[in-house]
């Protein structure tokens, strides 16, 4: 676990509030839980044979819809058919490989000290801030080419002759 102190990115002093007070903003770099991924259909691989045949097994008889209640049964009727026929039908895919395999924590860290900085500029145009944005977009393009070259040296040291 991270210390206090290198968990803080910014810290920001704003004497320009409504208040008597000034505000106090500190910035952390906490660990974020991943987000759940949520599964996605291979439509391409799709069985459409076994989508009709369970579409057709539920022999729904749609013709004789009297009033507004039977529609809207129907609909939710036929919807479910529609989504247990996809189950069937269509497999979920595989989660793919990451677009970007080595991308690590600290370059979103440094990505997102880019954004705040610059944002942070736009706001308050001054030297220090654009220079500020200049320094940490810098040291952020650094890391990303460190990254890259050690993802690729760590690529060919766990290849072998038969894997490259």
């Amino acid at each position: 676990m991270r210390s206090i102190p290198q968990s803080i990115l910014v810290v920001g002093i704003n004497h320009n509030t409504t208040s008597d007070h000034s505000s106090i903003t500190i910035t952390l770099s906490l660990p974020s839980s991943l987000e759940k991924i949520t599964p996605q259909h291979a439509w391409h691989k799709a069985t459409w044979d076994a989508f009709t045949s369970h579409s057709q097994s539920a022999d729904m008889d749609i013709s004789n819809l009297g009033a507004k209640e039977d529609t809207l049964h129907a609909i939710s009727n036929i919807t479910i058919l529609i989504h247990q026929a996809i189950d069937i039908a269509v497999p979920f895919r595989e989660p793919g490989k990451k677009v970007a395999p080595w991308w690590i924590h600290s370059l979103m860290l440094a990505k997102r000290a880019v954004k705040q900085a610059d944002s942070h500029a736009g706001q308050n145009p001054t030297a220090i801030n654009r220079e500020d944005t200049h320094l940490k977009c810098s040291h952020w393009s650094t890391m990303v080419q460190q990254a890259k070259n050690t993802y690729r040296i760590k690529q060919v040291q766990s290849a072998s002759t038969t894997t490259v």
